[in-house]
């Protein structure tokens, strides 16, 4: 059997407007002279073989289209070529200064530096480009529920830590992509993909950390971290272990969920909610307001979404094609940059110096090669049931045997289907397909488990219908429908207790059970043995918040 493979190897709207007046502003009115015809037929042409290139750049980064290597390869030579032929004034404003070169690389390892200084377009930011229209896709989908930038910021939270379980074993060089696209990943995953969703919103997100801890060299970090988002010039705190924001003080204790995250200034003031927490796990939080009094502070995006090159392709990317892929590090002729706005949000408790690039993101690119075995084995066995189902090759009806070559991959449509919909904002729509492909992997599983088949493909067949019928339910309560989401997810867990998605969907399902005011279900739902210490932790606080409500 031939066993499925992949290769998948705030830039501020206003900027992108400025950027398009800017030679108007250089060059003035223009003069009544008559129009040479040879030129203006030059030009039109020039403009429309750029836009050919954009569109043709952006068809190729599909996210249903990418994990084939020729696609990536083909989107980096558009790159370069419209790089190479297509920058004007507007594009040739966008550079970086020797003052601001010199800075940055004080904030980068050397690679990561090569990266963001680089005029070359390669592979990886044809992938970043893909991640960003997912990003985009999802966030699109969760705007519509919320009404203020606060509310979006939370949500987007959340949704990351119901699609991705907390997996630790999935390790370096998955990428925040491929964790979402498998459903499981670390707690760096977890932090990359909402900073990358919060890129979307316009909004910078990085990691928190304690000078003490060696963030630098990220061996040693172990969980002493938490991500922070910026949003009116406060920084917003999220636990990325426990899935989970800082409560601030006026988070009701009578609120099923936790909807107000504590800031920075209020978590070093000691004003949050974490004394709840504290009773919850029997012991202190593991950071405390002295450890970030004056703390380090990482920008989670990877170096490409700060390059030169990033921002001038940003200029292209308006109107029905419009998504955000760069952000300027440094202060421009439009405004701030990421550093200015960190420092003032930090309100004298960070300095520039404080700040620097985030030294996992340089592991944001998917690279098989560099992944530990386990890491590796994880990743290519969920690649293996995302392919189901296979096409049969060979069937023997005497001897009960069948064969299978190619993989179908319904279930990586479906989970595409699930996470990006095609940039559609009808949230009922995409999840609806993304339902019926679910459906039709089911469905079309072995029919016939007496029968003999090639060595691993009951298995794989097996943890396929799994994630279908969790997925399934995902979908359900990501569109609205709480109440079959929550039948579907009390089925899965008693045909899966132990199931991979087990831990995810008892958090799921009692999330909703306790926005509905079942608490004494939904503390019932979680509890359950063999979790790991985040999940765990996270257990104790949610199933003691919701006791309390029940009383």
């Amino acid at each position: 059997m031939t066993r499925l493979r992949f290769s998948f190897d705030k830039f501020y709207p206003v900027f992108i407007g400025a950027g398009l007046l800017w030679p108007l502003l250089l060059t003035g009115c223009p003069d009544s002279s008559p129009p040479n015809t040879n030129t203006n037929r030059n030009n039109n042409s020039a403009s429309n073989q750029c836009e050919e290139l954009v569109s043709g750049v952006l068809d190729m980064t599909r996210p249903d289209r990418l994990e084939i290597s020729s696609d990536a390869d083909s989107a980096t030579v558009l790159l370069n070529q419209w790089n190479s032929t297509c920058l004007n004034e507007s594009h040739e404003q966008l550079t970086l200064s020797d003052e601001n070169r010199s800075a940055a690389k004080k904030m980068m390892a050397i690679g990561p530096f090569e990266d963001y200084t680089s005029d070359r377009f390669d592979m990886r930011d044809a992938r970043y480009l893909r991640d960003c229209l997912v990003n985009q896709s999802v966030v699109n989908t969760l705007v519509n529920s919320a009404e203020t930038d606060l509310e979006r910021m939370v949500g987007t939270w959340s949704y990351v830590v119901r699609n991705v379980q907390l997996d630790e074993a999935v390790g370096d060089y998955v990428s925040p992509f491929d964790a979402l696209l498998i459903g499981r990943g670390s707690s760096v995953h977890r932090a990359g993909l909402f900073a990358g969703m919060m890129r979307q919103l316009g909004l910078d997100t990085v990691v928190i950390a304690p000078k003490e801890t060696p963030v630098a060299d990220n061996s040693t970090f172990g969980n002493d971290w938490l991500v922070g988002c910026l949003l009116n010039k406060q920084i917003f705190l999220f636990d990325p272990v426990l899935g989970l924001p800082i409560p601030a003080t006026e988070q009701s204790d009578n609120d099923a969920i936790i909807t107000q995250p504590a800031t920075l200034k209020t978590m070093v003031a000691g004003d949050t909610g974490l004394g709840n927490w504290n009773d919850a796990l029997g012991k202190p939080y593991r950071l405390s307001a002295d450890l970030l009094k004056s703390p380090n502070v990482h920008l989670i995006e990877p170096a490409r979404a700060w390059s030169i090159r990033m921002q001038r392709f940003q200029l292209e990317l308006t109107g029905d094609r419009s998504v955000i892929i760069a952000r300027s590090l440094f202060d421009n002729q439009v405004g701030p940059g990421a550093i200015t706005a960190i420092v003032e949000a930090g309100e004298g408790s960070i300095a520039e110096s404080d700040i620097a690039l985030w030294s996992k993101s340089a592991t944001f690119d998917h690279d098989v090669k560099k992944m530990s075995e386990a890491s590796r084995k994880i990743y290519e066995r969920s690649l293996e049931w995302l392919g189901t189902p296979f096409i049969p090759t060979d069937r023997d009806d005497e001897a009960m045997r069948m064969e299978f070559g190619e993989a179908m991959r319904e279930m990586h449509k479906a989970r595409l289907q699930q996470l990006w919909g095609e940039k559609s904002s009808d949230v009922n729509a995409h999840y609806a397909d993304a339902i019926q492909h679910y459906q039709s992997v089911r469905l079309r599983m072995l029919p016939r488990p007496e029968w003999a088949y090639p060595e691993g493909i009951p298995e794989t067949y097996a943890e396929a219908t799994e994630a279908a019928y969790f997925w399934t339910a995902l979908c359900q309560l990501e569109q609205g429908d709480s109440a079959t989401a929550a039948e579907m997810m009390r089925d899965y867990l008693a045909l899966y207790e132990d199931g991979q998605w087990a831990t995810a969907c008892r958090r799921a399902l009692a999330t909703a059970l306790a926005q509905e005011g079942a608490f004494a279900e939904a503390a019932s739902v979680l509890m359950s043995k063999d979790l790991n210490a985040g999940d765990a932790a996270a257990t104790k606080i949610l199933t003691n918040r919701w006791k309390s409500l029940a009383e």
